[in-house]
């Protein structure tokens, strides 16, 4: 069941922390990118709600707030909701775009990737999403894709021809950068080092404290939120309740600084063995 209250009481919270931060940042203040690039990662995270229609229950506005939002990161919404929900649909076999293993068997080659995406893997999808997105999109969704660019391309001329460069960076360049930096670590917890090939172990359940589930909008939920997409993320953690006794198996972590440790450690090895994975009696 989709709450409009607690969308809105979300959209508030992260809307104003977006607004104290620039306010914060242009006065000099270190926790004014603290504060926006929270915000930033929560658009980024809202964005992904409207990519399974849990935004709004209207489409019209899921799709014109998600827009919104991905403008504030530089992506087409229709784009990235292609080449998601392929994400998900082929989840464990050689069409989803996310197994790496689907381009090499090499354990080098694998953990290359891994690393190559923790380092960098954002920027680089900003570059090649539309591209990639093109050879699946129909002509209404290519349509959508050029208008959704076309505005970004706007926004952001509009932006730098009023602002100095090093302004525009420190305002939001150098937020956008770390908030992508958290995106690509945040893509490794979910499903590196798990088990493709079986549903209930493909995503990882992080039991994180309730400070950064919040921020996160319960996405560190993600075995919770692949077996049911349609949920949306204020009601994940009641999920989670519900499901969790019931899975005979899982991959679970009780930390991101659990499972990132772990993973450096099997790195070194070039050991892709799965982390956390819970057997259930």
């Amino acid at each position: 069941e989709q709450s409009l209250g607690k969308r809105f009481l979300e959209l508030g919270v992260f809307g104003t922390l977006w607004g104290l931060g620039l306010w914060l940042s242009a006065s000099g203040h270190f926790w004014g990118i603290v504060f926006t690039v929270a915000a930033l990662n929560a658009f980024v995270l809202l964005l992904h709600e409207g990519m399974h229609n849990t935004l709004f229950v209207n489409r019209w506005a899921n799709d014109l707030l998600s827009a919104v939002l991905g403008s504030t990161v530089g992506i087409s919404f229709t784009a990235y909701k292609i080449m998601h929900l392929r994400h998900h649909d082929f989840l464990g076999d050689e069409r989803d775009p996310d197994d790496y293993h689907n381009y090499t068997a090499s354990p080098r080659l694998v953990w290359f990737l891994h690393g190559a995406r923790v380092l960098c893997g954002s920027l680089m999808y900003l570059f090649l999403i539309p591209f990639y997105a093109s050879r699946y999109a129909t002509s209404q969704e290519k349509a959508r894709m050029m208008g959704e660019y076309a505005f970004i391309i706007s926004v952001y001329a509009a932006l730098l021809s009023r602002l100095e460069g090093a302004q525009f960076f420190a305002l939001h360049g150098a937020p956008l950068l770390l908030v992508g930096w958290l995106v690509n670590l945040r893509g490794f917890t979910q499903h590196g080092l798990a088990v493709a090939e079986d549903p209930l172990l493909a995503s990882r359940s992080v039991h994180a404290h309730p400070v950064v589930a919040f921020l996160l909008l319960n996405e560190n939920f993600h075995l919770e939120h692949h077996l049911f997409p349609e949920i949306p993320s204020y009601n994940l953690l009641k999920l989670h309740k519900l499901i969790w006794p019931r899975l005979p198996r899982a991959v679970k972590n009780d930390s991101y600084s659990e499972f990132l440790l772990a993973s450096l450690k099997q790195a070194t090895h070039l050991d892709e063995s799965p982390i956390g994975i819970v057997e259930k009696s």
